[in-house]
């Protein structure tokens, strides 16, 4: 899971490495316009995410039937060789998402990690709480209670998880051992401009403050076209942020030219770049990058 992790997180940055040459779409996919093997470059009507490929290789793959999404596939390569698959299996109860599974299908490190979050839907179909349990094998090593914050433009705000530890020896049995994460969330218009990401220890006998690493996520310069992670469904793209606080840009609406982050105990990361668009204004590709997005039409 951490390959696929760093992988999803180098992507999101990837845009760091761009030229200044603005090659035709269709021909960064090697495929004429109208070609029926290349569906996205020339989709009308409503569409969704299908395929992201990194160096010319799978990096994501979604399943989805009407436009609701089913599961999601993630991969990571070393060389040209596969090291580890992770599949994303998403379940219903009507229009929400009743359970969210993040399994390691194939792995060169010993060990197989199983990621379960169980969002909690308010009357307005929003999600404010959810658990979160991760297992090693079958031993359950991490337990989370989640909460959500909204401003008055139903957008997240602010992510409250509180961790807990599973007793090995007393199987149900969780124990807080004062661990907490904090994530603020800030927009301009539908947009995330930073994410603030504070991992808190506290005194469990008197709830003091031990200490608070922070870590920062800003995003500036956005274009005017439309994010790829914006055909996905919203309620999809919180859930999944709950597993790495990078991706809380997928929330984003159009797409950002310019990231820079800030870790606690690193020199920050910076860089700029630019997309290239389909007819419909979709982000298609990196300007010159090895980043391609592939959609599908619903139907």
């Amino acid at each position: 899971m951490n390959k696929i992790l760093s992988i999803l997180f180098a992507t999101f940055i990837s845009f760091i490495v761009f030229s200044c040459t603005s090659p035709d779409p269709a021909a960064l996919y090697g495929l004429t316009p109208n070609d029926p093997n290349n569906p996205g470059a020339n989709i009308a009507g409503p569409r969704i995410l299908h395929k992201v490929q990194f160096n010319n290789l799978p990096n994501a793959e979604y399943t989805s039937a009407g436009g609701v999404l089913n599961e999601a596939d993630f991969y990571h390569y070393d060389g040209n060789n596969l090291s580890e698959h992770n599949k994303v299996i998403l379940n219903y109860s009507g229009n929400e998402i009743s359970s969210f599974e993040w399994k390691v299908i194939q792995s060169s490190n010993s060990g197989s990690m199983t990621e379960k979050i169980y969002p909690t839907y308010d009357a307005t179909g929003k999600i404010i709480n959810f658990i979160q349990d991760r297992y090693l094998g079958t031993v359950h090593v991490m337990h989370i209670k989640g909460t959500l914050i909204y401003n008055s433009a139903n957008l997240p705000i602010e992510i409250i998880q509180k961790i807990h530890n599973p007793d090995p020896f007393n199987p149900g049995v969780l124990d807080w051992g004062g661990q907490q994460i904090n994530t603020t969330i800030l927009y301009t218009g539908s947009n995330v401009v930073k994410v603030k990401h504070e991992q808190k220890l506290y005194d469990t006998t008197t709830n003091t403050l031990l200490n608070n690493h922070i870590t920062l996520y800003e995003y500036s310069q956005y274009d005017d076209k439309i994010s790829p992670y914006s055909t996905l469904s919203k309620d999809y793209r919180l859930i999944f942020a709950q597993v790495h606080p990078a991706m809380l840009f997928h929330l984003s609406y159009n797409n950002a030219l310019k990231t820079k982050i800030t870790f606690p105990m690193a020199p920050p990361i910076e860089g700029t770049g630019s997309f290239q668009y389909d007819q419909q204004n979709y982000a298609i590709a990196v300007t010159g990058g090895n980043l391609k997005y592939i959609y599908k039409p619903i139907q």
